[in-house]
């Protein structure tokens, strides 16, 4: 054992010690009263006044039951509500599409409402979402190591009306394959970072040149050692100009710190640094935040219960605390004995105070409260302040709230998770003086009281759009475009627009050999997907060029084209249609294609560049029957040497 690993056990030992005999002043509150079974929204209020002064209202929200089995919607390293001029938003699972949306809690604090913006299509998907200034980013991935579920990295911004929409060249794909939970964070250079731990090492990518531009992720530090599947890396940025990143490696009973300073090259890490250890942990056993003054808090969630030998007073769960020095310290935060665990930090800069939530029975039951000063962190004993419990939902747990920094004054939300029951529970936490039926301060001046649109039945949502501005000129672009097929030689790079104002994707085969630039999205096997791209041929040669190739493992559904002979083209069946319009070299054409799933049809709008209309073509049958969802898009130059090369712009796949 280290040194920093004895000083953490006689911490604890002493701190075991003096609980077990002193008195302290509990912030426990009242037991809450039984609820209606069955019920759901705020009807199932109820009310909870803390004696050291915090007053608490929780409400059961809505079930994503019935449907398939529930998956959890994220872990607690990861935030998965913000906070925006004193309204608050939540990433949830929306019961139909089982997609995660986000939602805004209603003025009062009582409601969600769905706003009907996709963050994440892929079910399953658990996501970790930071709001800085006017953007949204999250990192989402899915469980499991099949491709499609990997890490990817989305931004969102808002509209003067107050809507969230993805931005373009958004999400970014980091990993094909999926990872257990991902972390997102900002530096104070205003550079993106994502880390994860995959295949057993603790892995971190970051943005270059722009959001939507990232590196390859990378382990690090370079002295780290292998960890487990199950284990977890959380970033998170202290404000005082540095990042740091924070792990588990549950085999050697430890949580890792490595810290990088914002100036430094981004591969530049510092050696790594025991956090804690010498105690078993739990699964995803960390969640961090970020106090004053460049001090860091983690709360660790231990194993010692599980133990056979576990005495009642042993540690449960602890939490970290770093100075700005670097100097580490461990606090109680719970016993054997208090049954608490999965716990979350959030900091109250304001009030310097950090407030942990976590559940009992350990693996989901009620939610409790219990805090302490940021500067002299002693928890009361005992299991704290009720702050949402239910007798119909005994196993509430996966707790998030906000990344950043709140003010318990303007109120602080919990959303807790049933997987058993599939309901939603969410807590808001205030002071207990005030007064009016919400914590949360009105919307602005001038703003509606959703500042969101209700969901609309014939609006769309984006699976990404491209517009390829980011990237360097001539530089190779990725965010998922590959080339196929396989063998054949061919460049994507970035070009100039003739505006001179943006960049496109270019298609350059380097032989005689046809190249194709293709992007996987998450497979829609229902309903109806729309493909639009702006393109631009600059040769043809003895075959097609291919607009716009919609197409799964299964086979292509639709496919349009610069036919060879000069006209517009595309595939009904197995039969090739050669339309009467014919098309001009390096010039910019806008084509539209729906997919629609049930019919196993399409639509193709084709227009130029002015938006003044060439050709629409309803209801053409897939080119295989065989196709009965679509996955990829694909894009295809001509046959011939690099005169064959092919511009595309802005690619817009939605639902």
């Amino acid at each position: 054992m280290t040194d920093t690993g004895r000083r953490i056990a006689i911490v604890l030992v002493a701190l075991t010690a003096i609980l077990g005999i002193a008195v302290v002043v509990s912030v426990a509150g009242p037991t809450p009263p039984p609820l209606p079974t069955g019920s759901n929204g705020p009807r199932s209020e109820f009310p909870v006044e803390d004696p050291g002064g915090l007053a608490v209202r929780a409400f059961k929200d809505f079930s994503v039951l019935p449907g398939p089995p529930t998956e959890p919607p994220g872990r607690q390293l990861q935030s998965r509500l913000w906070t925006i001029d004193g309204r608050w938003w939540g990433a949830m699972v929306e019961p139909v599409s089982r997609e995660t949306r986000i939602y805004e809690l209603s003025p009062d604090g009582s409601t969600w409402s769905d706003t009907a913006v996709r963050l994440d299509e892929r079910v399953g998907a658990m996501a970790d979402v930071l709001s800085f200034g006017d953007h949204l980013y999250v990192a989402s991935a899915v469980p499991g190591r099949s491709t499609s579920k990997g890490v990817r990295v989305s931004r969102f911004s808002r509209s003067p009306e107050g809507r969230f929409l993805l931005d373009p060249n958004f999400p970014v794909e980091l990993t094909e394959r999926g990872v257990e939970a991902a972390s997102i964070a900002r530096d104070g250079s205003g550079r993106l970072w994502a880390a994860f731990v995959q295949d057993g090492r603790v892995l971190v990518a970051h943005s270059t040149v722009d959001d939507a531009v990232w590196d390859v992720p990378r382990p690090v530090p370079a002295d780290a050692t292998p960890v487990g599947q199950r284990d977890v890396a959380a970033l998170v940025e202290d404000g005082k100009g540095s990042l740091g990143l924070v792990w588990s490696d549950a085999d050697e009973q430890t949580v890792r710190y490595a810290e990088r300073d914002d100036l430094d090259p981004p591969e530049q890490w510092r050696p790594s640094e025991v956090a804690f250890e010498g105690l078993p942990l739990a699964d995803e056993p960390i969640s961090a935040a970020a106090g004053a003054n460049g001090t860091i808090f983690v709360a660790v969630d231990t194993a010692v219960a599980d133990a056979p030998d576990a005495g009642q007073s042993d540690p449960g769960s602890v939490i970290l605390e770093r100075d700005a020095d670097g100097t580490w310290r461990s606090s109680l935060i719970s016993r054997v004995e208090d049954h608490l665990g999965q716990p979350i930090a959030v900091v109250d800069r304001a009030a310097s105070e950090v407030y942990v939530l976590a559940t009992t029975p350990r693996h989901g039951g009620s939610v409790q409260l219990t805090r302490a000063a940021a500067d002299r962190l002693q928890f009361p004993v005992g299991l704290g302040l009720t702050v949402i419990s239910d007798a119909s939902n005994p196993e509430i747990a996966y707790l998030t709230s906000a990344k950043q920094a709140i003010d318990v004054r303007d109120g602080l939300v919990v959303l807790g998770f049933d997987d058993k029951t599939g309901f939603y529970w969410h807590a808001v936490i205030g002071p207990a003086e005030a007064t009016g039926p919400s914590p949360t301060p009105p919307a602005p001046s001038g703003a509606s009281p959703s500042l969101a649109p209700p969901p609309s039945a014939g609006g769309s949502s984006a699976l990404f759009t491209d517009n390829f501005d980011p990237w360097p000129l001539d530089g190779p672009i990725s965010n998922g475009w590959g080339l196929a097929p396989s063998g054949v030689s061919g460049s994507l790079t970035a070009a100039e627009d003739a505006s001179g104002s943006g960049r496109n994707a270019q298609i350059q085969p380097e032989g005689p050999a046809a190249v194709r630039a293709c992007k996987a999205f998450t497979p829609v096997a229902a309903g109806a997907l729309q493909a639009e791209v702006r393109v631009l041929l600059n040769g043809i040669g003895a075959a097609d060029a291919v607009i716009t190739s919609l197409r799964d493992q299964a086979g292509e559904s639709a496919s349009v084209r610069f036919g060879q002979g000069g006209t517009f083209a595309y595939y009904s069946g197995q039969a090739k249609i050669r339309s009467a319009a014919p098309f001009a070299l390096k010039t910019w054409y806008r084509s539209a294609v729906t997919v629609h799933l049930e019919s196993q049809t399409y639509d193709w709008r084709l227009s130029r560049d002015d938006g003044s209309r060439i050709l629409v073509v309803k209801a053409i049958p897939f080119r295989e029957s065989a196709a009965n969802q679509v996955s990829e898009i694909c894009i295809q130059t001509s046959i011939g040497a690099a005169k064959a090369g092919l511009r595309f712009d802005d690619v817009r796949i939605s639902r």
